[in-house]
């Protein structure tokens, strides 16, 4: 994988950060770090990654394969933290398109439950083209779009609730993954880290306020 300039300088600032994090939180207080320890497994090797593409009949989307292959292939994240790529969870079927749109009505919702198949508990329409990373607890988890018009967007899931998808702010996933990193060592809260946008209470005050 040829890496651009924007690329490298990414990669570089995630690998400087990650022991930051782990420095600041010695005793395992985050929430679901008593289970990663600040610990990050190896990267994949490339003829792994391959191998796992090939097997379901996909592309990963750029900016997580960079992660995989460069930084790690799981480890510490939001909440539970991130899956390696042979424990990640396919529901429905990741080859087509992922049926949700950005922005979801009470309509959609209606149809994607009246498209979904019973026939298997384990596959379901609305999970089409979509690859679960990582679980927040209780049935909330974050997927990552595979394919489809919104390809490398992140999506947070509950299927306990009304409108069960919600787009994540962030325009891919090493975007979102230098995102934690940051509001971790800015010393913000990380309990909504999923519904959040970036920036400091006193930036987004600011922002809202001039908008």
């Amino acid at each position: 994988m040829q890496l651009t300039n924007e690329e490298q300088a990414q990669i570089a600032r995630i690998k400087e950060k990650i022991p930051r994090i782990a420095a600041l939180d010695p005793e395992c207080k985050l929430f679901g770090s008593e289970g990663w320890k600040y610990q990050w497994p190896k990267p994949a090797r490339e003829a792994k990654i391959a191998s796992w593409e090939k097997k379901h009949g996909v592309t990963l989307p750029r900016e997580y394969r960079i992660f995989l292959r460069y930084i790690a292939n799981g480890g510490p994240a939001h909440a539970y933290g991130l899956k390696s790529l042979d424990s990640t969870y396919v529901y429905g079927d990741i080859t087509k398109e992922s049926p949700i749109p950005l922005y979801m009505t009470q309509q959609d919702v209606d149809k994607l439950n009246a498209d979904n198949t019973e026939d298997d508990d384990d596959e379901f329409t609305f999970f089409d083209g979509a690859l679960t990373i990582l679980t927040l607890g209780c049935t909330y988890d974050i997927c990552l779009v595979v394919t489809g018009q919104y390809r490398g967007r992140l999506m947070l899931t509950d299927g306990d609730e009304e409108y069960p998808f919600d787009f994540i702010y962030d325009k891919n996933f090493l975007d979102w993954y230098e995102r934690w990193l940051d509001d971790f060592i800015a010393g913000m809260s990380m309990k909504g880290f999923d519904r959040s946008l970036p920036g400091t209470q006193i930036q987004l005050r600011e922002w809202f306020l001039t908008e």
